[in-house]
């Protein structure tokens, strides 16, 4: 909610002149519906009717991180050490989002059909690889997203994804039943052998990845289905 503080005896000519006060959010430009500075979760996407708010812990970095993924918001937040974390803590790192203050699907365009390397829409698991990269369920763009060692980026730009499953590119985003794309993932985890599952809830199925060789690699094809008989 937004109020701007007007004087009525300047007003003139049937017009107002500029607000000098907003109230509700930090600044003219943001319009959240809940207040976004970097130490609130929206766990609850209410365009897609959504729940998530997935952690993960790196313990493998020195001091461990904690990510959790902010589907409302469409972002991810990360905190720098995981044990010093207290209540109302703003988080030190944020993804999907150019500042604490934004909260755009896919930003800057705010529009689901124009997702990117570093946009998010309605984001609702995370996990971590033994490298330390961090791996999101995008939900709304149909893909997993792979973020090179996030605490380990420099510079004012925003986060870059280097790796994409579940679509053939970055800014492309089909939801159709495929074995190279997915509805909505909800769910990532690494196996034993370093498989990477993902949890499909929109087509009620699990996909599995191979690695390629040593890796993944962007847009390919999951190899095994779980929960449904085929791909299709």
């Amino acid at each position: 909610t937004r109020a701007n503080q007007v004087n009525p005896d300047e007003l003139s000519g049937g017009t107002f002149t500029t607000a000098t006060h907003v109230l509700g959010q930090t600044g003219f430009e943001y319009n959240a519906p809940n207040l976004v500075e970097g130490r609130e979760f929206n766990f609850f996407n209410s365009t897609l009717q959504l729940n998530g708010g997935g952690v993960a812990v790196d313990n493998a970095s020195s001091p461990p991180h904690l990510y959790v993924a902010d589907p409302g918001n469409n972002r991810v937040l990360a905190f720098n050490d995981f044990r010093t974390v207290v209540a109302g803590q703003k988080a030190d790192l944020v993804i999907g989002q150019p500042d604490f203050l934004h909260s755009l699907v896919n930003y800057p365009t705010n529009s689901p059909d124009t997702p990117s390397s570093s946009s998010l829409f309605a984001p609702t698991a995370v996990t971590v690889d033994s490298n330390g990269d961090l791996w999101v369920a995008d939900a709304g763009n149909g893909r997993v997203l792979r973020f090179p060692s996030p605490f380990q980026q420099t510079g004012g730009d925003m986060q870059q994804a280097n790796l994409v499953i579940g679509q053939l590119n970055f800014t492309q985003s089909l939801h159709g039943v495929t074995a190279q794309t997915m509805g909505a993932p909800s769910g990532i985890a690494f196996s034993k052998n370093g498989g990477l599952l993902v949890s499909d809830v929109a087509f009620n199925r699990v996909l599995y990845f191979r690695k390629q060789g040593s890796g993944f690699i962007t847009g390919q094809s999951a190899s095994v289905v779980i929960g449904q008989s085929d791909f299709g």
